[in-house]
């Protein structure tokens, strides 16, 4: 972690991890977790990351399934993983092309719909 991303995150009220569907993407959050655990602990700061979301999870996939279920269980992240997944979704991907926000592009999408939960949800939780 590079002392520009340190200082990032030392000054941010809030981080929201976001990943995408692979073990990859959990071993490297393990990874950042435990980094930010030993420089919070050497600053004396509180721990600001609110959230872990699963981005592009396909329900089809068997692999996204059993991806979400290790987060479940994974004691750095059960407990900060979101309920909300936002899906792999083509209007998300056409909203992009678009380079339209998906609220303007496609608001019947599940894309959408998913972002909306998201928010939903962080309020529930405080962080909104």
């Amino acid at each position: 972690m590079s002392i520009i991303n340190q200082n990032a995150f030392v000054a941010a009220t809030d981080i929201i991890l976001v990943s995408d569907i692979s073990m990859n993407s959990v071993e490297g959050s393990e990874l950042f977790l435990a980094l930010w655990k030993d420089i919070r602990k050497r600053l004396k700061i509180e721990n600001n990351i609110k959230g872990f979301l699963i981005n592009m999870y396909d329900k089809r996939m068997k692999l996204s399934a059993q991806f979400r279920d290790y987060c479940k269980r994974n004691d750095e992240v059960k407990d900060i993983l979101f309920d909300t997944v936002i899906p792999m979704n083509v209007k998300l991907k056409e909203a992009e092309l678009e380079a339209k926000p998906i609220n303007i592009y496609c608001k019947s999408s599940a894309g959408y719909k998913s972002y909306v939960e998201l928010v939903n949800e962080m309020k529930e939780r405080g962080i909104l």
